[in-house]
């Protein structure tokens, strides 16, 4: 017996018609507003270093956030296991308040 999917495809037009999808493009002023707490800073720069350096998340690998005077500093690798030949090394940055700031191949 073959159900009918119409009333599902129908609602998903129709919300896309409407407009009540979300935009999820964040202005710069969204990213001001980001506030990262501190244990969670190492996921956060895996999360922006795989799409920076178009790597998968999965071979990104990360130290937790260390404090250095005027915010935190997260210090990365790709792939996640390496050797000194292929290694390619980062650093997040965070102000003190938590909220994203520059990542930069080192």
């Amino acid at each position: 017996m073959k159900r009918a999917v119409y009333p599902v495809l129908a609602t998903g037009i129709l919300l896309g018609l409407t407009g009540c999808g979300t935009d999820m493009k964040a202005t710069t002023a969204d990213l001001q507003t980001v506030k990262v707490a501190q244990t969670d800073m190492p996921a956060y720069c895996i999360g922006e270093a795989a799409e920076a350096f178009s790597q998968k998340a999965n071979d990104i690998t990360t130290l937790p956030a260390e404090p250095d005077g005027n915010g935190y500093t997260v210090r990365g690798q790709y792939p996640a296991i390496a050797t000194a030949e292929n290694a390619t090394f980062f650093t997040c940055r965070f102000s003190a308040t938590g909220v994203p700031g520059r990542i930069r191949k080192i």
